[in-house]
């Protein structure tokens, strides 16, 4: 648990669940803790001084380094071993990538091999073979790595993007190394010589969901309560929805309802709390107006 910015200083981490019906098992061999990759931005400032800084001046904080299971570089920084994913040449792999960064998106790659996308937030999908997927704050997405390549090291990468390295950034920041090893089983244990040959990218107009159901209940059918949530942003870089901008309770929303309150106007405003009854269907809508 984290309130606010907690998130970009403690301990972060995944919750895996493994579904032994998945109606893809057949593409992979392999899908286990050795699989699972994790990339997330590191500040050498706590967040609760980063975040001020943003409120007075409307910039962004810049990450000082990306990590890849844990582990990073930055400019000038000690050389700390990279993190390893082992394989065995001839095996397929499920890779389970998670974005657990505070804001920036990640572009996973591995040198020389091309990835299945497959999954996506849980939902399987048409699987798609390419040799790059975007990764955003929060996502999940699934990859079948093919070990067919000759055993050797080849670098995993993942350059994240949002704010600028240096020279015109933050000094300490170079997204090229975040990255991590693949090490075939038989391979030295040295760094990889490869190189990021690029390739195509996985674009949403390929994502299609192998179940094509509605939400809740099947069908066409009218919503039982429709929620509108207009994004604007007129006080940068503060952002409203429905005109509110959220400011962290003094007091958490359970323990106000514990307390007694009962409709929405009980709550605190900037918490904009919607209650619906249960067993409903319920719509969402969030226009995109590009604030």
């Amino acid at each position: 648990s984290h309130l606010s910015t907690q998130y970009c200083d403690g301990l972060r981490g995944i919750f895996a669940v493994y579904d032994p019906d998945d109606p893809l098992k057949d593409l992979y061999d392999v899908d286990d803790e050795t699989t699972i990759i994790t990339l997330a931005d590191w500040y050498h400032e706590l967040a609760p001084a980063a975040q001020n800084d943003f409120f007075q001046t409307g910039v962004v904080p810049i990450p000082d380094a990306g990590l890849i299971n844990g582990v990073g570089r930055f400019i000038g920084g000690p050389l700390v071993d990279y993190a390893v994913v082992n394989v065995e040449q001839g095996k397929r792999y499920r890779l389970r990538i998670f974005a657990i960064a505070c804001r920036p998106f990640f572009t996973f790659s591995i040198d020389n091999h091309n990835i299945t996308f497959m999954e996506a937030d849980g939902i399987e999908h048409d699987p798609v073979e390419v040799q790059n997927i975007d990764v955003y704050t929060a996502q999940r997405v699934s990859a079948i790595l093919n070990a067919n390549q000759p055993v050797d090291n080849y670098w995993i990468r993942a350059p994240p993007t949002g704010g600028a390295p240096a020279p015109n950034g933050n000094p300490n920041f170079d997204p090229d190394l975040t990255r991590a090893i693949l090490r075939y089983k038989g391979a030295p244990d040295v760094e990889p010589t490869t190189n990021n040959t690029g390739g195509p990218k996985l674009l949403d107009e390929q994502m299609h969901p192998i179940a094509q159901e509605h939400p809740g209940m099947l069908g066409s059918g009218d919503p039982d309560v429709a929620i509108v949530l207009n994004i604007a942003q007129p006080n940068p870089p503060f952002f409203d929805i429905n005109g509110i901008s959220y400011i962290s309770p003094t007091i958490p929303v359970l323990l106000q309802i514990l307390s007694g309150a009962k409709q929405p106007q009980d709550l605190l405003p900037s918490e904009q709390v919607f209650i619906v009854p249960p067993n409903i269907l319920l719509q969402v809508s969030i226009p995109g107006t590009g604030a």
